[in-house]
């Protein structure tokens, strides 16, 4: 009988111990509290002054604080300190990777293409930040925002994938284009190159910002490639040459004037210029035409002299015999006068050649 007695707890240590139990878990309780939002004097939880809390790591959160009168107010304030904190991480990304791109593409291409993208991108917070916490205290709002980085980068890894498929291939094309010597498709291609590498930056630099590391992959050096298509634009065009065969109207010698100035412009553009007819010469392109003008005077000006020109310019491509180009230029667009025949010819034929030059460009693939 003693011996089942003691082994039963009396009534009061039982209830002890449940008392015992309760305090450590209310005292556990309230060191959570503490540890995860502690608070000044004031009542302001910590977090809205650091911009900081532990159930927020700041390697998968980015977070931010404001204040205002209202709550709208304070919500704004801490979307834009995000906003704020972002644009910092987008230009360190950009510096760095500037330093970072050395080789064959040099620091100049590259920077190109980062100094566009550092104008050209923003952060937008809209509907990306939400509000984690919010208090009032002495009359004014305290909001406590942040962004899930995970959730941020998603769009652009996908759009990385996306750009860099497009660029690569354009790439592929543009090689191919140079084995054919098709000036105007390098052309495009060097356009489209272009607004791919700008594309594929901006988002390797956000993706980059909102990740804090580095991209591993080879997308920088498809964008250091595409840097150097204006180098590669020239070496194609390098490998073409041009004859010239545009043909004055008998009573108009001055027209020499105007195959020179179109000459002039072909080589500026890289390409080959020949005169018609140039012996053992085998011209990847042949530009020919007819140049004519009509002169007039006006007595009521002072005898002053008037010249119009035009021309009816074709270009072939004496590989594939494609025509690339047929205009009809001149006319009133290139009229001027002179006190005399020669300085009203001169200025016309300036006229002339300014609205012949564009053309030729487009159709020798400088495409800007």
């Amino acid at each position: 009988m003693a011996k089942q007695m003691s082994s039963t707890a009396p009534p009061n240590a039982r209830w002890f111990k449940r008392r015992a139990l309760l305090g450590t878990l209310i005292c556990l309780s309230f060191w959570l509290s503490c540890a995860s939002a502690p608070t000044r004097p004031d009542g302001l939880r910590e977090h809205f002054i650091t911009g900081k809390d532990i159930r927020y790591p700041q390697d998968q959160y980015i977070t931010g604080v404001g204040q205002g009168s209202d709550v709208r107010q304070a919500r704004l304030t801490a979307f834009a300190d995000i906003g704020a904190q972002m644009q910092t991480r987008i230009e360190g990304t950009l510096v760095s990777r500037e330093q970072m791109m050395t080789g064959p593409a040099g620091s100049t291409t590259v920077s190109q293409v980062t100094n566009e993208v550092r104008q050209h991108t923003t952060f937008d917070h809209r509907g990306l930040a939400s509000v984690a916490d919010t208090q009032i205290v002495g009359g004014s709002v305290h909001v406590f925002a942040v962004l899930d980085r995970a959730a941020l980068a998603e769009p652009f890894v996908r759009e990385v994938e996306r750009t860099r498929v497009l660029l690569r291939r354009a790439l592929e094309d543009l090689a191919l284009a140079e084995t054919k010597l098709d000036l105007r498709g390098a052309g495009r291609l060097a356009k489209e190159i272009r607004a791919r590498a700008r594309e594929l930056a901006s988002a390797l630099v956000m993706m980059e910002s909102v990740t804090a590391s580095p991209n591993e992959g080879n997308e920088w050096v498809d964008v250091a490639k595409a840097a150097q298509v204006d180098a590669d634009l020239r070496r194609i065009r390098s490998k073409a040459s041009i004859e010239i065969c545009l043909n004055p109207a008998p009573d108009f010698p001055e027209a020499s004037q105007l195959v020179q100035a179109i000459m002039d412009h072909v080589a500026s553009l890289g390409v080959t210029a020949l005169p018609c007819g140039q012996a053992g010469a085998r011209p990847s392109f042949r530009a020919e035409g007819r140049i004519s003008a009509v002169f007039s005077t006006e007595a009521m000006l002072g005898g002053a002299v008037f010249c119009r020109p035009s021309v009816a310019l074709r270009m072939l491509d004496l590989t594939s015999g494609a025509e690339i180009l047929s205009a009809s230029l001149g006319g009133d667009p290139a009229r001027a006068a002179g006190r005399d025949r020669e300085a009203a010819t001169r200025s016309a034929l300036k006229k002339l050649s300014t609205l012949c030059a564009p053309r030729l460009s487009e159709a020798l693939g400088d495409v800007p």
